[in-house]
């Protein structure tokens, strides 16, 4: 049985990697969001074959949303509508104006992100990861 798996902070380098990885499993079902869609994803999105031999290596646009994890409509939207069974957690904002803007964004949304998925019946994991590039002194 195919697993329907929805990645937070799709744009990525860490979950853009773990996309790649898990498009190799026909046993997966890949679905991506992000707000802040990057340059190069867009661009692999629009001008990048989505297969690799025979694996694809990108979600289908279809599969692909751009979306704030704090938008409680459309979070809950795209998990019922594609009946996602786990969600890979790796979004976080960065960098912003203020601590209250990041806060909203790394902890509200994080939270409502939890609070809808254990109110889905067919909601079987959350995985949660931080994924920051700051962590690891990239930026």
């Amino acid at each position: 049985m195919v697993k329907k798996i929805l990645i937070t902070g799709a744009s990525g380098l860490i979950a853009g990697t773990l996309i790649k990885h898990l498009l190799k499993n026909p046993n997966y079902d890949v679905y991506g969001i992000d707000k802040h869609i990057g340059l190069s994803t867009r661009y692999q999105l629009e001008n990048t074959p989505i297969t690799e031999g025979q694996q694809p290596i990108l979600p289908s646009k279809e599969k692909f949303y751009v979306c704030d994890i704090t938008d409680e409509n459309q979070i809950s939207r795209i998990i019922q509508e594609n009946q996602i069974k786990i969600i890979i957690h790796l979004a976080a904002l960065l960098e912003a104006d203020t601590v209250e803007k990041i806060n909203h964004i790394n902890c509200y949304g994080t939270k409502l992100l939890f609070d809808i998925a254990t109110k889905q019946e067919h909601m079987e994991m959350i995985i949660y990861a931080s994924s920051i590039m700051t962590v690891f002194g990239y930026l």
